[in-house]
């Protein structure tokens, strides 16, 4: 899949180890594909293959934007090679390669995935008791320049070819709507694509 991605700097609490975050993830057989017997999502478990020596991952991402005021994103896409089968990410307009996960650690996505994700989390220890902000801050209903949003969504199809979502499978989910919200219509399809917008004060409200 494909996405662009605002990039806001929520509010975290000093040494919470509480951390918020934006979003594409994509899926096998619902559920998080890793190593063996173990559930490793990302690039820090010894298993990511880093390639880029300009851009890394885990990296602090500068400017960012400002509620009203410029926006700045990143653009992210994460596909299958169809000749070595490896899972890559890549990143920006120019499709610039930073690493990949070997086709060996994988079970259920050895060929394919079959659902995919986007929007914002936060997790850690005091996360759900006293949350951060999530996006910019506000809730998805101030819309554009205001409200985080991940847009021009694109997937992968079994032709190698990027292809919108079908909006008809899309499903909505917000776990704590009156801490973060996210836009059940931003599906909508503008110069924006397929987007949602996400995001709220958390417990700073």
């Amino acid at each position: 899949m494909r996405a662009k991605i605002t990039i806001y700097e929520p509010k975290v609490k000093n040494d919470s180890k509480d951390l918020s975050a934006s979003w594409i993830q994509i899926n096998g057989r619902q559920r998080v594909d890793g190593l063996k017997n173990t559930i490793c999502p990302d690039h820090d478990c010894g298993a990511f293959v880093q390639v880029s020596s300009s851009v890394g991952l885990g990296g602090r991402l500068k400017p960012v934007s400002i509620y009203r005021g410029p926006q700045y994103i990143i653009d992210v896409s994460i596909f299958k090679d169809p000749v070595s089968k490896n899972w890559w990410v890549s990143y920006g307009e120019r499709n610039i390669h930073i690493g990949y996960w070997p086709k060996e650690i994988f079970h259920f996505m050895k060929d394919q995935c079959n659902s995919a994700l986007w929007g914002g989390y936060v997790q850690g220890p005091t996360a759900s008791s006293d949350s951060p902000r999530m996006g910019s801050g506000h809730f998805a209903s101030e819309e554009r320049g205001k409200a985080a949003v991940v847009r021009n969504i694109l997937i992968v199809d079994n032709k190698n070819k990027y292809a919108n979502p079908d909006a008809r499978k899309a499903r909505l989910v917000v776990t704590s709507s009156s801490k973060y919200t996210a836009k059940a219509y931003g599906y909508g399809y503008n110069d924006y694509g397929v987007h949602t917008y996400y995001g709220g004060p958390g417990a700073f409200v």
